[in-house]
């Protein structure tokens, strides 16, 4: 089965592989733009190690919403010359807690 068929504008997809390339783009385009309503995240970087830049990014994240962390990325990213010296980056992506609901206050009887 062939999937591409060359022409004059070059390779075409044909038969049914010719509309996935919309769906494709589409489908991970619509994650990401619900990505920032579901979490937030903070991101840290350190010279020593992944750890420490794991570290540093969780410790700017609030008590209260460290129970909340859902996921963690971390990469070496190489800087100076040539890419020698390596840098650690890491975000954690957290729910935060819902605010607190204050407590109401009781109802007080009216005076007859």
């Amino acid at each position: 089965m062939r999937l591409f068929k060359q022409g004059r504008a070059g390779f075409r997809p044909t038969g049914r592989w010719r509309n996935r390339g919309l769906l494709t783009l589409s489908v991970p385009i619509l994650w990401l733009a619900a990505l920032p309503a579901l979490a937030e995240s903070r991101t840290a970087e350190s010279i020593w190690s992944q750890s420490d830049a794991q570290r540093q990014a969780v410790d700017q994240i609030p008590l209260a919403d460290r129970d909340g962390i859902t996921q963690t990325r971390c990469q070496e990213v190489g800087v100076g010359r040539m890419g020698g010296l390596p840098r650690f980056r890491c975000t954690v992506w957290f729910d935060p807690a819902p605010p607190p609901v204050a407590p109401s206050a009781p109802a007080v009887p009216a005076a007859p």
